[in-house]
């Protein structure tokens, strides 16, 4: 894809007119990357949506390039909106521009099939060179993730792994219950709910509750 951009002093042209859609709640913030892109982008149209489901919305009567989401939004949260962009509209990049720093949550959105993750914290430059890295097909993978992407991708793939009786186990743990109290709450076992528990410290790589709570937080496996 050809476009326009205005750097360092000089024009690079293109041919192609890239329309943006910036989904954000916060209008400071929707305002600030609209002028940072229209700054930059000499044939940029950029949208504006406070909502996911008004972003989704604009998304299926107008034709965006590059869609710059923030994953904490009101009503559908930005990473169920992401997957619904990937699912509908497979053609539209999607740059997640958010203030987390979470590895994890990163590594999550990538894996959903965001092109790229910038903290909001970055400067105008760095959105720049991630949306330009992603208009030529590429991946921006933060620098804080490169070199940690394979493992953390690994433990998450090993979430996938973890049956829903695992996880309720996880949860009561999570409350402070004993055993003997999750063997009741779930019907089975003292004995088996230490299986369960063993199992689950192997798997996560982990010694014991305080750690494997830890652990469970960070791949998503509580909240």
């Amino acid at each position: 894809m050809a476009w326009y951009i205005k750097q360092a002093g000089c024009d690079l042209r293109g041919e192609t007119r890239v329309n943006f859609l910036v989904i954000d709640d916060h209008p400071l913030i929707r305002s600030s990357i609209n002028t940072l892109l229209t700054d930059h982008f000499l044939r940029a149209a950029c949208f504006e949506s406070a909502s996911a489901e008004d972003g989704m919305r604009y998304l299926s009567t107008h034709q965006i390039g590059v869609v710059l989401l923030d994953l904490t939004l009101p009503g559908m949260g930005g990473f169920e909106a992401l997957r619904c962009i990937r699912q509908y509209h497979p053609d539209t990049f999607v740059l997640i521009l958010s203030a987390s720093n979470d590895l994890y949550e990163m590594q999550r959105c990538i894996d959903a099939g965001a092109a790229g993750f910038v903290n909001k914290g970055e400067t105008g430059p760095v959105i720049i060179s991630a949306i330009n890295t992603i208009l030529k097909g590429e991946k921006y993978i933060p620098l804080i993730l490169q070199g940690q992407g394979t493992e953390i991708a690994k433990k998450l793939k090993l979430a996938e792994k973890i049956t829903q009786r695992q996880r309720d186990v996880l949860r009561l743990l999570q409350h402070g219950k004993s055993n003997s109290d999750i063997a009741s709450s779930l019907g089975l076992t003292e004995s088996t709910v230490k299986v369960y528990c063993r199992d689950l410290y192997k798997l996560m790589g982990v010694n014991n509750r305080h750690q494997a709570m830890q652990e469970a937080l960070r791949i998503g496996l509580l909240d």
